[in-house]
């Protein structure tokens, strides 16, 4: 989405966005395909309908065969693999922020040209300007994923918003606190989420606010409602004083008392328009 915004008249897709035939995937880069960005997780060569663009040895991928019949050849999977070794690289930030991502994809946009400068732009300032506003989006800082979940729903929230009376969306900075004049929030529950002492101290700042609505949004298929054994858990590993755990456990249940939205962009089944849909479910 971002790329999209920083390059006007491009379209970026994934690999995975089309699996209903993975023959397509071919056609898309051979033909379709201007710029090829690679992700380099730890499994990335494994997958063998990536041998076209990065090569892995048959040992590891035992069906790396079935490209033969696409006229790729042992040897094509190891040349690219020695290409990829050179390719120059750049290294994705420790914490994902909207300011990071920024930077990071100044650096994707302006890679081959002149060196990308350090300083903040206006843009990337008018990001940490917004942080504290009226309608934070309250995520684990840890959790990258769910960093980057909130920063797709709020992108996808931020066109329905304008022109009405409500504030803007915001990812909320670890270590500020809640703004006082927050009247909407959206808690972004992700996996272990509730046992992070930031998401903890905005939860129990946010639950003083005279005018301030939360809604829990749940990104991650590997989320559990808090159980009764989690909140036993929490009396013998948690850093709050004995009131402020109470009024934890009670802003934890009054949250789930309303049905949840749902929004998982790193589904693969989760289609730009399907983000599109379940993101104005949640305001």
């Amino acid at each position: 989405m971002e790329l999209e915004q920083r390059l006007p008249g491009t379209k970026t897709f994934i690999d995975c966005d089309d699996l209903n035939d993975l023959t397509r995937l071919f056609s898309y880069v051979g033909q379709d395909t201007q710029t090829f960005l690679v992700l380099c997780s730890p499994d990335i060569l494994t997958r063998k309908w990536c041998e076209k663009f990065i090569a892995k040895y048959p040992t590891i991928v035992p069906d790396i065969n079935e490209l033969t019949k696409y006229g790729i050849s042992l040897q094509d999977v190891e040349e690219a693999l020695r290409w990829l070794a050179i390719v120059p690289g750049q290294a994705l930030p420790e914490q994902i922020s909207p300011t990071t991502t920024h930077l990071m994809v100044t650096g994707l946009v302006t890679a081959g040209t002149k060196a990308p400068s350090t300083k903040l732009s206006a843009r990337a300032q008018s990001f940490t300007s917004e942080y504290g506003t009226n309608f934070p989006v309250l995520v684990d800082p840890m959790n990258s994923e769910a960093v980057a979940a909130a920063m797709v729903l709020s992108s996808l929230l931020k066109p329905k918003l304008l022109g009405t009376n409500l504030p803007l969306p915001s990812i909320q900075l670890s270590g500020l606190e809640v703004a006082q004049e927050a009247t909407l929030s959206l808690l972004i529950c992700s996996h272990g989420c509730f046992k992070s002492e930031q998401l903890q101290t905005w939860l129990l700042q946010a639950s003083r606010l005279p005018k301030c609505c939360m809604i829990p949004v749940i990104t991650e298929d590997a989320f559990e409602m808090p159980s009764p054994a989690f909140f036993a858990e929490l009396q013998t590993t948690s850093k709050l004083t004995d009131d402020e755990l109470r009024l934890y456990v009670m802003v934890i249940k009054a949250l789930f008392q309303e049905i949840a939205v749902v929004f998982v962009p790193q589904n693969y089944a989760s289609t730009h328009e399907d983000l599109r849909l379940r993101a104005n479910q949640a305001v």
